[in-house]
């Protein structure tokens, strides 16, 4: 495929140190995958925001233009997922049967947390599986958008083996979200959260289908989102150096979160960032000095 070969010289060439090309040959790049978005989806325009952007920074369409570090990320993406993707395709027969889904994910994200849950049967109100969380300090002063989306992001990666091989729709109040999943955002932190999701989704086959529905529809998310975890505590740092200085040292931290573990390596119960592991009990605890 002639878009292969153009990336694969791509990474040939900025392995090697350059990061100067002309703007037509990285426009003749993305025009190409553009081209595949019917059959690749919205992961597209997802996945060339970067690359875009430095087309756009040209002086002239002769003048080349230095590539950045997002976007030799991008090119690495593509290198490694067009075949698959192009190859996976599209299922015709479900274009316009987008409300054929196998779990709704209803999520809301407060300024205290984040919560939701997974139903097979909205009709019957099965609430077969809840989540929530609680953010830290610097999380919660990001803009709602940012915690809406990264609430969509931890359910991903915390249920990414029961949304493997699935549809997922995933129902949210916050009207961007929607859109960044399909188009990306020029805000970096938004499109790296994007990016992780929809990696995720190549990763374990999940085909995802978002839609704003409004904050009334989603009262018992919103309900969870507030909740607010009292058994989520923490043993002071100097116990721990003391308890560590005698039976340690503790190579992993079963039971906690990004914001309180004791060690370098931790498992928690839903996904935050930098888990080793979701559910400690999945995990062989044999090879370990653990702490939880």
């Amino acid at each position: 495929m002639k878009t292969e070969k153009k990336i694969r010289f791509l990474i040939d060439e900025t392995n090697k140190g350059v990061e100067f090309f002309g703007s037509r040959v990285l426009a003749s790049i993305v025009g190409q995958l553009i081209s595949m978005q019917i059959v690749i989806g919205d992961l597209v325009r997802l996945n060339t925001r970067y690359l875009y952007d430095c087309i756009m920074g040209r002086a002239s369409w002769d003048a080349p233009v230095k590539i950045c570090k997002k976007a030799i990320n991008e090119i690495h993406f593509w290198s490694i997922s067009l075949q698959k993707l192009n190859d996976a395709g599209v299922d015709i027969c479900k274009i316009d049967q987008l409300d054929i889904v196998d779990i709704e994910m209803f999520c809301d994200a407060s300024d205290v947390g984040f919560g939701g849950y997974l139903t097979s049967d909205l009709n019957a109100k099965l609430f077969c599986k809840e989540m929530s969380g609680n953010w830290t300090l610097r999380e919660r002063n990001e803009s709602s958008t940012w915690r809406e989306l990264e609430c969509v992001n931890r359910f991903v990666q915390t249920f990414d083996n029961t949304f493997s091989d699935k549809t997922v729709k995933i129902y949210t109040d916050n009207q961007n979200v929607p859109h960044i999943l399909r188009v990306g955002s020029k805000k970096q932190k938004l499109q790296d959260i994007a990016i992780d999701i929809k990696q995720t989704c190549v990763d374990s086959n999940i085909n995802i289908i978002t839609q704003w529905v409004p904050r009334e529809n989603n009262t018992h998310a919103d309900k969870l989102s507030r909740h607010t975890d009292h058994d989520d505590w923490a043993i002071h740092s100097d116990i721990f150096d003391e308890i560590n200085s005698l039976w340690g040292p503790y190579t992993i931290d079963r039971f906690a979160t990004h914001y309180n573990t004791q060690c370098e390596r931790f498992n928690s119960k839903i996904w935050y960032p930098g888990t080793e592991a979701v559910d400690a009990f999945s995990q062989n605890w044999n090879t370990e000095n653990k702490i939880g």
